[in-house]
């Protein structure tokens, strides 16, 4: 599920990214190098347009919100935490208040793997229950969600990962209500070898559970003709990085489209 954040080019998958030593998702940030550093702000220029994005963190150094704005429209999330640390709701709205809640998703964890995961889309002005979501593990690492609505599988997607354990490509199908699964979209990405600041991916997309330890650098997105049963290209998006001393991304040129400054909190 695809959602405009801060820069309307960037919107795609990856999640609020953390990654320790060891590749192991945590919600501290990531603890290799010399600091540990979370995301503070991003403003810069896209498409002619001032952008930028505040992050909010608690004592525990997990994100608790962002709020991003492109030229006069504002929007964000919250987060939501249990006693574990782990991720259990998130909250979207519109504005900067964090009031106006246009869709919430809910997850259930058990033995440190989410279960399940819930969407709640704004009806009328009321979050209503719109489908659910059962993700499968290759080991610790999930590898897909098969979404059901009213009872009956309606998507699935579709993780690969690298050697280096960051998302590869991801899949979307449509269930064809035979049991069968017909192609949609596909993302495909490449990687930097660098570590990723707790609050990196926000910048660049909204998806909290999928992790990956290193930087993106490209993003090719694809649909599927199903006339001659081959993928093709929608967009092809660049990342270009300046780092810092620590070796962290300071800048993200994208070229043409436009530039974003980073700076960071650091422990």
């Amino acid at each position: 599920m695809k959602k405009i954040i801060l820069f309307a080019a960037l919107a795609t998958v990856v999640g609020i990214s953390a990654c320790s030593k060891d590749e192991t998702p945590d919600n501290t940030g990531n603890t290799t190098g010399t600091k540990t550093c979370r995301v503070a702000s991003a403003q810069g220029t896209i498409f002619g347009e001032n952008a930028s994005m505040a992050l909010t963190y608690d004592a525990n150094k997990r994100l608790t919100r962002y709020v991003s704005t492109t030229g006069v429209d504002s929007e964000g999330s919250n987060y939501y935490y249990n006693a574990a640390g782990e991720l259990t709701k998130e909250e979207a709205f519109d504005g900067t208040a964090g009031t106006d809640i246009t869709s919430k998703i809910e997850y259930t964890w058990s033995g440190g793997k989410i279960t399940k995961i819930d969407y709640y889309y704004d009806n009328n002005g009321s979050l209503e229950l719109e489908s659910t979501g059962v993700p499968t593990y290759d080991g610790t690492r999930i590898v897909s969600i098969l979404v059901s609505e009213n009872g009956s599988e309606s998507s699935k997607d579709t993780y690969t990962y690298d050697a280096n354990g960051n998302v590869l490509s991801v899949t979307s199908q449509e269930s064809d209500g035979q049991g069968g699964w017909n192609n949609t979209y596909r993302d495909v990405y490449e990687y930097d070898t660098k570590k990723v600041a707790k609050g990196f991916d926000i910048v660049l997309s909204d998806e909290a559970i999928i992790l990956s330890p290193n930087n993106r650098t490209r993003e090719l997105s694809q649909s599927y003709d199903d006339v001659n049963q081959t993928w093709k290209d929608d967009s092809d998006l660049k990342y270009t990085y300046a780092y810092n001393a620590d070796g962290y991304p300071t800048q993200i040129s994208l070229g043409a489209l436009g530039n974003i400054n980073l700076t960071y909190t650091c422990d």
